[in-house]
């Protein structure tokens, strides 16, 4: 099973620019609180590049792809309790409680290495 930043960038393959709904069409990403969260921490840390105003902007990719996290070291998972659940590489899972908590965590653990 892909994951949210896996599906981003094959959705975003070589000079492809989508709007935030079609590129989250293309990646078949469902328009859930989590994901439109994590697609915020991808455009805030500059792993999405917006060009464009309003309902003209459009995201792509940064020149250099290796920008977005390594496939298959990561899993995220949420249950009806409403916890996202996060597991990376071989470490046990770590439970946050809120979406503000999981986004300052993946921006100190996945974008700043």
């Amino acid at each position: 099973m892909l994951s949210i930043f896996d599906r981003i960038n094959q959705a975003l393959t070589g000079d492809t620019m989508l709007s935030k709904k079609d590129l989250f069409a293309a990646a078949n990403i469902s328009n859930t609180l989590s994901n439109r969260a994590l697609f915020q921490v991808l455009v805030e840390n500059k792993k999405l590049i917006p060009i464009g105003h309003g309902r003209g902007r459009k995201y792509h990719l940064p020149p250099m792809l290796k920008c977005m996290p390594i496939e298959g070291l990561y899993t995220f998972w949420q249950k009806g309790d409403g916890n996202i659940t996060f597991e990376f590489e071989l470490e046990e899972p770590i439970v946050f409680f809120s979406y503000e908590e999981c986004a300052a965590f993946i921006i100190r653990r996945l974008v700043n290495g």
